[in-house]
């Protein structure tokens, strides 16, 4: 893993955007098309703002996934992952083709067998996965299985997950959340040619100093990033704050750290 430190979230999200659109261009070039995978909610705003504003990028020989959605929310609420990546993403740059899960499918079962059919044609060229309160990937709460088989499955969604859902101010309170969803595997997430994680935001710090600091392992889902082949963690200020804390385990933390401006 390596992982770069800015001093700002505006700062930190414009350069994991042209990171980001340097490896869809890279992959263009080199098969002509370019896979990729969105994560949403609201730490992952600035970013795709940001990603979206990055000119010379061929977003019409990309191919759009997301990582996750809540099941029984209408498509129009705000907090759906469809609403949010429609005017976040697939409204301002039109890729080439977009896949969305379906929240409302009949059948959540059948829908997991039909959105990892579709992930499964190809391989993904990027995943940006960003990591939650509780150094949860997507919505791979702890413990997190680090072996499912499955693309996607339907899960029921933490408590804690739910909080921070409603901390950042989707609904009124966590119990008002939605209580399941439909969510990609780590093992899937972890398949992909590159991880690119933007983790923004003070709320985020002691997961981060966890995710870098504790041994591998499903209780510190996010841990995992760091035995990909091609993992990239983009902090801000207020993420990495505690990253210099004299209890933090420094033997686990990557060698290889850049900061930017």
């Amino acid at each position: 893993m390596k992982v770069y430190v800015h001093n700002t979230h505006r700062n930190m999200a414009r350069a994991a955007a042209e990171f980001g659109a340097g490896l869809i261009r890279d992959a263009v070039a080199r098969r002509d098309r370019a896979v990729i995978i969105l994560s949403t909610g609201m730490s992952q705003a600035v970013f795709l703002e940001e990603l979206t504003a990055v000119t010379d990028v061929p977003w019409n020989k990309t191919t759009m996934f997301h990582l996750d959605d809540y099941i029984g929310l209408p498509v129009d609420h705000p907090a759906s992952f469809d609403c949010y990546l429609r005017e976040r993403f697939i409204d301002k740059v039109q890729p080439g083709e977009f896949h969305l899960v379906d929240g409302n499918a009949a059948d959540p079962e059948a829908e997991c067998a039909r959105y990892a059919a579709l992930m499964e044609r190809e391989p993904v060229d990027v995943c940006f996965a960003g990591i939650g309160e509780t150094a949860h990937l997507a919505l791979n709460d702890p413990p997190a299985d680090f072996d499912e088989p499955r693309t996607f499955r339907v899960i029921d969604v933490d408590r804690r997950s739910r909080e921070q859902l409603a901390g950042e101010g989707w609904f009124d309170s966590w119990q008002s959340c939605p209580a399941r969803a439909i969510t990609i595997s780590i093992e899937r997430i972890m398949r992909c040619r590159t991880v690119v994680s933007v983790v923004g935001e003070a709320r985020k710090a002691r997961a981060i100093a966890r995710t870098l600091g504790e041994p591998v392992g499903s209780d510190t889902p996010a841990t995992v990033l760091r035995t990909h082949q091609d993992s990239h963690l983009f902090l801000d200020s207020d993420s990495s704050a505690i990253l210099n804390n004299p209890e933090l385990d420094k033997q686990n933390l990557p060698s290889f750290f850049e900061s930017g401006a």
